[in-house]
């Protein structure tokens, strides 16, 4: 199956507008709807593994296993920015020295030698909820470029180098929300691929461990990848599904230790609110009369992640919150 809808060609004239030079930014287009982990390359249309197998989530999967389906997968919980899917790549490994996963993909076209591009994706830490004992979250996650290169995961795979164009130095461990990395390029060379790893060896990365068991895998979700000449060409990626900051919902503060507070917007009313443990296990369950803003007390739970379920005007939205 080829999840490329004939309705995409008639939008091309808008599209064509923003002038991201990535296709299929944010991993919706696919071949094949996954079944399992470790299912990308081939899966995902245009876009390619050179090191490790890395794993492809969609919201196709939630009715075969859902151990990699949108938002709850074998990994945790994570709602997509833009549609209905991400990728998910490991940047650490206690199993293998400078084990890695890398996905990448051609550009629709080379860049232009000294010009200046605006170079942005969005990274999660997974919560660790089904595999606690593999936790831990590792910096250096970046992007970088390349020219004609001839990287794959069977016979030549990519090994870090300790250069990227684009990374985050901090060690990043936010599971809640989606990190966006960034940065302005001017480009030396006519690079026709990008990358999306962490190209630094382990002796130049860092590591944060949230298990006592020795295990590690620092494994993020990724989303909406954008190379352009301007930040503004790369907004289009965030509206479909709308921005971060125009949530219908806002739910705060996360992480939280006494009161959670739920405020609507855009005329949405709460009806009800779940709160469920990691094991899906209903914790409270409160209705409202259409109300714009709620608190609920949570001192008494225990530490630990929970997902939010709130019922506003017949539609239902999912929220991951900590408490602390």
């Amino acid at each position: 199956m080829k999840c490329k809808a004939l309705f995409i060609l008639l939008f091309l004239p808008i599209c064509s507008l923003a002038q991201n030079l990535v296709p299929n930014p944010s991993f919706e287009e696919y071949e094949e709807c996954p079944n399992s982990h470790s299912q990308f390359e081939g899966y995902v249309l245009d876009w390619t593994s050179w090191q490790g197998t890395p794993d492809y989530f969609n919201s196709c999967n939630n009715e075969l296993s859902g151990d990699v389906g949108v938002p709850n997968n074998i990994y945790g919980f994570q709602t997509p920015i833009t549609g209905i899917s991400y990728a998910g790549i490991f940047t650490s490994t206690h199993s293998a020295l400078n084990g890695r996963e890398y996905i990448a993909v051609p550009l629709l076209e080379s860049m232009e030698i000294g010009e200046s591009y605006y170079v942005s994706f969005y990274a999660s830490l997974f919560d660790g909820t089904n595999e606690p004992e593999v936790w831990c979250a590792s910096n250096n996650l970046g992007l970088s470029f390349f020219r004609n290169p001839d990287y794959n995961s069977q016979t030549n795979p990519l090994v870090p180098n300790n250069i990227s164009q684009i990374h985050i130095s901090d060690i990043l461990i936010d599971t809640s929300n989606w990190t966006r990395i960034e940065g302005v390029f001017i480009a030396d060379d006519a690079y026709n691929w990008l990358c999306i790893g962490n190209f630094y060896d382990d002796n130049n990365t860092d590591t944060i461990q949230f298990n006592n068991q020795g295990y590690c895998f620092s494994t993020y979700y990724i989303e909406n990848v954008c190379v352009a000449k301007t930040q503004g060409e790369c907004d289009y990626l965030i509206n479909v599904n709308n921005e971060l900051e125009s949530q219908p919902l806002k739910v705060y503060p996360n992480p939280a230790s006494t009161i959670i507070s739920i405020q609507s917007s855009l005329n949405k009313d709460i009806q009800e609110v779940r709160l469920t443990d990691v094991t899906g296990k209903t914790v409270e369950t409160v209705t409202f009369q259409n109300m714009s803003t709620i608190n609920i007390n949570v001192e008494s739970y225990a530490k630990g992640i929970y997902f939010i379920q709130v019922k506003s005007n017949h539609h239902f939205f999912n929220y991951k919150i900590i408490i602390q």
